[in-house]
């Protein structure tokens, strides 16, 4: 979910610009929904009907697009990722699984935005980990 971005179109009308998002994190290993912002923009671009970014987190490259950085779904992350992540609370995770989301925020969305933006500082990751091969040599 795009907390706050600034977007331009570029030469061929498409939309591009640095955005600060929110990613539901899904796990295989727990059921538990939990939430992050990654603690750099992301830069998006428009993709077809999309706005589409890529973050790195823990070493690992997470693809964010749309609501939820999923199209509308929890993304589904390792578990290193998942752990760094905030519990989303009971009731919005009841409601997520209630408010057809696909696609869109669906009923949940302004419920969940609103709890990311009063606990930002909470929920966004200290410092990203630079993908292994874009470590400096030491």
């Amino acid at each position: 979910m795009i907390l706050n971005c600034k977007l331009r179109q570029d030469r061929s009308g498409y939309l591009k610009g640095r955005c600060k998002v929110l990613v539901l994190c899904d796990s295989i290993h727990d059921p538990q929904i939990r939430a992050l912002v990654p603690s750099r923009q992301v830069m998006m671009r428009q993709e077809s009907n999309y706005l589409c970014g890529q973050t790195v987190i823990d070493g690992h490259l997470i693809w964010v697009s749309g609501d939820y950085g999923s199209c509308g779904l929890p993304r589904m992350v390792p578990h290193s990722v998942w752990e760094k992540a905030t519990p989303l609370p009971k009731e919005l995770s009841d409601l997520l699984s209630t408010s057809m989301g696909h696609n869109s925020a669906g009923s949940a969305g302004d419920a969940i935005k609103a709890w990311a933006l009063a606990n930002i500082k909470s929920i966004t990751l200290r410092s990203q980990d630079k993908l292994p091969q874009d470590a400096p040599d030491s």
